[in-house]
């Protein structure tokens, strides 16, 4: 244990077998030593994987490895001066660079590892800005017609979205989409004989319409093949084929 170590779950000072320095320091001129903090993963008491290896007395006593080669030490570069005596973890936190996790580094004396990159942003140095262009118009056009559709189609006497819950009834619904979110939409249904069985109309701010697939008498409907206009004020219609098999007519095991 590093005789720097408070007994507490405080920051402290300890050395590692290696230096790290900044090698273009801000303003240029000579490679800079800078700081590192370290995070130490294990942390043994003499239990697991290295026991009576380190502490591993078991007495209770943890053992801080200063850079442990055999499992993961999680590290921080701090981009200031090194100085020996500061381990004010406060003051080094706002000053922390790059996160460097450490694993299986089994490094000798001699080696170098450099991290390489490319134009780091500097902080009260880079200015970013950007523009967009407002929208010319957000109406919808003949085209998005085209894109009007209903599912589940066919609705199968049940759907997902529906739940799962085999005890209660649930409400059953299909769901028409890329409707526009603003303006008047019409909806009428038609059975094959021509018979209109319901209308209604979006009462919903976005692309979603939902329906219970029930008539005007609030009855569900019969199982068929129907026939929906969709009648978007202003713009024009869309005409879907809407088969729908309720649950009582459709078996579920066989």
């Amino acid at each position: 244990p590093s005789p720097y170590n408070p007994g507490t779950g405080d920051p402290f000072k300890v050395r590692v077998p290696f230096k790290v320095y900044d090698m273009e320091p801000e303003g240029g001129g000579d490679p800079v030593q800078i700081s590192m903090q370290i995070y130490d993963r294990i942390q043994t008491s003499g239990a697991g994987d290295y026991a009576g290896t380190y502490d591993g007395a078991g007495d209770g006593n943890f053992a801080y490895f200063a850079f442990n080669p055999y499992s993961r030490m999680y590290t921080e570069f701090v981009h200031r001066p090194y100085a020996e005596t500061l381990a004010d973890y406060a003051s080094n936190k706002p000053m922390a660079t790059w996160n460097v996790v450490w694993w299986s580094s089994q490094h000798v004396i001699g080696d170098e590892v450099t991290f390489v990159y490319a134009n780091p942003i500097q902080i009260g140095g880079d200015n970013f800005t950007f523009s967009t262009t407002k929208a010319t118009t957000t109406a919808v056009v003949a085209d998005d017609l085209k894109k009007i559709s209903v599912f589940p189609n066919p609705y199968m006497g049940y759907h997902d979205l529906e739940g799962t819950d085999s005890v209660l009834p649930l409400p059953k619904y299909i769901t028409f989409n890329h409707l526009p979110v603003s303006g008047k939409v019409t909806f009428r249904v038609f059975n094959l004989a021509g018979t209109m069985v319901h209308s209604f109309d979006k009462n919903t701010s976005t692309q979603y319409q939902q329906w219970d697939m029930r008539n005007a008498d609030n009855f569900p409907l019969a199982s068929g093949v129907y026939i929906v206009h969709i009648d978007v004020d202003g713009i024009g219609e869309k005409i879907l084929k809407l088969a729908i098999v309720q649950e009582d007519e459709f078996a579920k095991r066989f």
